[in-house]
């Protein structure tokens, strides 16, 4: 993967952690509005 999470600037890798954890919620929210479950972990 060309843009890596862990590894960088401490300031890059909370931006990228925090974008992470947004995506992962509009993703969970996104489904449920669908009634698809999603696993916790993939």
């Amino acid at each position: 993967h060309d843009c890596r999470i862990v590894g960088e600037d401490k300031a890059i890798m909370q931006a990228r952690s925090e974008l992470a954890k947004a995506v992962a919620a509009v993703l969970r929210n996104g489904l449920g509005i669908l009634g698809i479950t999603a696993p916790e972990r993939m």
